[in-house]
């Protein structure tokens, strides 16, 4: 986490999201990213980039994502839709398999997977609890696709196919 906050000063971060929802605070962003230590953690970088500097480039992608997929993190949650597991959060929790696959890994203790099936809402309604599921899925591969983070640290090595298609690590 320190070399999160190092590369994302408090200032830096009230600059990007100062028409954001007023839950979406930068203690609650250290926090979620405090439970997930391998986001800025690690790197595997084939192109040399430095801890700091892939650091830099998982926040900048994460920020990325989040910002368009919450309308600037002001949506909240699709109110558009009605069903129990409707997107919510900043990286759109949605379906009941992500709200149990997120809650198993988020919540501690024995089978914790029917938390937030249980109580979707705390996505929308928790900062800490939606900006930690914008990490999750930051970190978690999205079968076929690798992870963001294995894109970014270097972790995610193309096969014949991505490399034909021109699928290399990296943000485009």
């Amino acid at each position: 986490m320190v070399r999160a906050v190092s590369a994302l000063p408090e200032s830096t971060f009230n600059s990007w999201t100062s028409n954001a929802n007023s839950i979406y605070t930068y203690d609650a962003f250290q926090k979620a990213v405090a439970k997930y230590p391998a986001f800025c953690g690690e790197s595997a970088s084939p192109k040399g980039y430095s801890d700091d500097e892939t650091c830099k480039r998982e926040i900048a992608t994460l920020f990325a994502h989040m910002l368009v997929q919450s309308d600037g993190l002001n949506k909240l949650e699709d109110s558009v839709a009605t069903d129990t597991f409707r997107a919510r959060g900043p990286m759109s929790l949605m379906g009941e398999a992500d709200y149990k696959a997120f809650s198993a890994t988020f919540y501690e203790g024995f089978d914790r997977s029917s938390e937030l099936k249980d109580n979707p809402d705390r996505v929308a309604d928790d900062a800490y609890v939606g900006f930690a599921s914008a990490v999750w899925k930051y970190m978690t591969p999205q079968s076929p696709s690798p992870s963001m983070h294995n894109v970014m640290t270097g972790y995610y090595v193309p096969n014949a196919s991505d490399n034909q298609a021109g699928h290399t690590p990296g943000f485009g």
